[in-house]
């Protein structure tokens, strides 16, 4: 899988956990923020900063926030 691909993968799950827990499917929502993490892992920096930079939301978060946050998630 390209960081490309593990980039979108990582969206599409961290939505589908947020619908899983609107929808009250907690267990679910667990797994997947799960896998979420396991995959951030595995992602190298460029492609943890190529994720920040998509889902940064200025002015609220700059791409650097959003890219430690990761980087945060990834360690804990």
């Amino acid at each position: 899988m390209t960081e490309r691909e593990l980039i979108e993968y990582h969206i599409v799950e961290s939505l589908r956990a947020l619908e899983a827990e609107a929808e009250g499917e907690l267990e679910l929502a667990q797994f997947l923020r799960a896998n979420t993490k396991s995959r951030l892992m595995n992602m190298s920096d460029k492609a943890l900063w190529e994720l920040a930079n998509i889902t940064a939301d200025p002015p609220e978060r700059t791409i650097s926030q959003a890219f430690n946050e990761l980087k945060t998630t990834r360690l804990n």
